[in-house]
């Protein structure tokens, strides 16, 4: 029964029209995620890897993401994903960071943004 619901799904372009749909819907937070780096932290930061997928990699020119800074971000209820923990090449990538928008509503990418910044300067987490 679920192969049969499946290829009609197929058949009659519904997968299609969702994909497309999401594609909008992801185009979308994806830039919502790169204009608030850019508003709120302007050229101290860099984007990389915004092209496709659901999440890219921020660059930032003063933050050093240690073990420190993470522990300071968690108490501000803020999760990243520095890019260090994920590489084979170690102490190269301490300065970036993972940021996932695939499950977030514009609004709340913003937040999550105005946040992050607050936190990084209210603490003096920058270099």
């Amino acid at each position: 029964m679920e192969q049969l619901t499946l290829a009609n799904f197929i058949e009659d372009r519904y997968l299609e029209h969702h994909i497309s749909k999401m594609k909008k819907v992801y185009k979308k937070r994806r830039e919502a995620l790169k204009q608030s780096l850019n508003r709120e932290f302007g050229d101290e930061v860099k984007i990389f890897g915004d092209s496709t997928g659901l999440h890219l990699i921020a660059s930032f020119e003063n933050v050093i993401f240690s073990e420190q800074v993470l522990k300071k971000l968690d108490q501000h209820k803020i999760k990243i994903y520095p890019v260090e923990r994920h590489t084979i090449q170690k102490g190269v990538h301490k300065n970036k960071i993972i940021l996932g928008y695939g499950n977030l509503a514009e609004k709340e990418i913003e937040e999550g943004i105005r946040r992050l910044k607050a936190a990084l300067s209210a603490n003096a987490l920058t270099i």
